[in-house]
């Protein structure tokens, strides 16, 4: 299957982009931004490189710029954040050498 690369379209003024995303299936696709996503209701199996990861209310997942990533749901509701990465060099300027882990279906005990 073909990966495409997704292109986020910032502003000069735009740090981020939030919006309400009703899911189905998003096939494997990569982007520049830093991606946060929040599930509302539903659930949703993130594939992230070649490894699955099944989310649930509440639950919150963050995707590194340029990782591999696909998404399948029967109709999820979720919070996307992405963050434009321009910014994140501004802020922590070894930006490209860093990587953030975040995956709250990983614990049993949501209050982690």
């Amino acid at each position: 299957m073909e990966t495409k690369q997704q292109i986020t379209q910032f502003n000069k003024e735009e740090d981020l982009k939030i919006f309400i995303h009703h899911l189905k299936n998003v096939f494997k696709h990569c982007h520049d931004s830093l991606e946060i996503l929040f599930v509302l209701s539903g659930n949703v199996t993130i594939n992230l490189e070649n490894n699955n990861h099944n989310l649930t209310e509440d639950d919150i997942f963050l995707i590194n710029p340029n990782q591999i990533h696909e998404l399948h749901s029967m109709g999820c509701v979720m919070i996307v954040l992405q963050i434009n990465r321009s910014f994140l060099k501004e802020v922590y300027p070894a930006e490209s050498n860093i990587r953030f882990k975040c995956n709250s279906s990983l614990y049993k005990d949501q209050s982690q």
